[in-house]
């Protein structure tokens, strides 16, 4: 599941173990979570490698720096409606 943060940023949600799932249609409530946040560095190679998985005709000068992302993965979610 994907998550806007205070920041105006996005991290990806990956579930324990793949122990849990939560319904599709929560997009818009509001989420509590429990779990691990960190920081990753994904590479110039690794995001031209990951566009040539999906497919995409990248042009190798529009990928030209590291990113840093957001994740998280949860123990647990509570959904608030």
């Amino acid at each position: 599941m994907k998550v806007e943060l205070a920041n105006g940023h996005e991290t990806m949600v990956r579930f324990k173990d793949y122990g849990f799932f939560v319904p599709k249609d929560i997009a818009g409530s509001m989420v509590t979570m429990e779990g691990a946040a960190f920081l990753k560095t994904m590479t110039v190679e690794e995001q031209l490698h990951m566009a040539e998985d999906a497919g995409k005709e990248i042009d190798s000068t529009q990928i030209s720096k590291d990113i840093i992302s957001y994740g998280f993965e949860a123990a647990g979610v509570e959904i608030h409606q």
